[in-house]
């Protein structure tokens, strides 16, 4: 996979899992208030949140941005403050 492609898959998936979830809610009845039936409908956004969670998360195999290994540089014990 290359990089647009990670990316890309997570906010895809989340999409669907919002898209399955609206469809949830819009199949049971509205003719009074059903609190099982709306925690059920949002049973697939919430766990698509978790996924995309796991999924976007950095891994510990991955090298730090650049940006990290400036800041480790800049506040090393060797800057005296002069």
């Amino acid at each position: 996979m290359d990089v647009s492609s990670m990316r890309t898959f997570p906010r895809l998936m989340l999409a669907t899992t919002a898209l399955l979830s609206c469809i949830a809610f819009a199949y049971f009845p509205h003719n009074g208030f059903h609190p099982f039936a709306l925690m059920a409908s949002f049973l697939p956004l919430q766990l698509g949140a978790l996924w995309w969670l796991k999924l976007t998360q950095s891994s510990p195999r991955r090298k730090p941005p650049a940006s990290d290994q400036c800041l480790l540089a800049v506040h090393s014990d060797d800057v005296s403050g002069r």
